[in-house]
């Protein structure tokens, strides 16, 4: 393959693996798998989801200083019932709260309500609701089960990008490195046969 035809066709590569990182990582946000959040994409009062792979791995959402606002074994109150959550199935979001769709550690299904109160320009205090249902068509919907096979197809996606990263990485350094050899092995033969004539002369 022609010196130029490999430089285009790594460029295009670098170029793909890229976009596709920072495209695939983007979507990924609302799964809480996102490593940059390229668009900024926000949920109401600084809360965040997130994929928590600490003690008790799962999908939670976060809050100021990254507080474990609706996560597996926090607990919540429902009249005079203690609900202890065990796995969050789904969340929703509009301009002003998230509720999450959640399994207790009875396997009953609630939802609760997240509705941040402002303390000062950045930061804010929760208040807690559960409720037996709600009106899904009235917030943005992230069905965390439904949408686990297209999440990990994404995720790949965003993986094997960064693998495309760095093989063109790899690849322009072994060029980089060969041609420091090339130019150090040209710079050695010069410098002999320079010597060379000099002692002839």
């Amino acid at each position: 393959m022609k010196p130029k035809v490999k430089t285009v066709g790594l460029s295009l590569l670098l170029v793909l693996s890229i976009a596709g990182f920072f495209l695939s990582d983007a979507y990924l946000y609302y799964y809480g798998r996102s490593r940059f959040n390229l668009f900024d994409r926000a949920l109401p009062g600084n809360m965040a989801p997130l994929f928590w792979d600490g003690y008790c791995p799962g999908f939670i959402i976060v809050g100021n200083g990254g507080f474990h606002e609706i996560s597996p074994f926090n607990t919540y109150y429902k009249n005079s019932d203690t609900i202890h959550l065990k796995q969050v199935m789904g969340y929703g979001f509009d301009q002003e709260k998230v509720v999450a769709y959640i399994k207790d550690s009875t396997d009953q299904y609630h939802y609760i309500t997240c509705t941040p109160i402002p303390v000062n320009n950045s930061t804010y205090r929760y208040h807690y609701k559960v409720l037996d249902s709600i009106n899904n068509s009235s917030y943005q919907w992230i069905d965390l089960e439904k949408e686990d096979a297209k999440m990990r197809r994404i995720w790949k996606v965003r993986f094997f990008c960064c693998l495309g990263f760095i093989f063109v990485i790899i690849v322009a350094l072994i060029k980089s490195i060969n041609y420091l050899i090339k130019f150090t092995i040209r710079a050695i033969k010069f410098i002999i046969s320079k010597l060379t004539r000099q002692n002839r002369s």
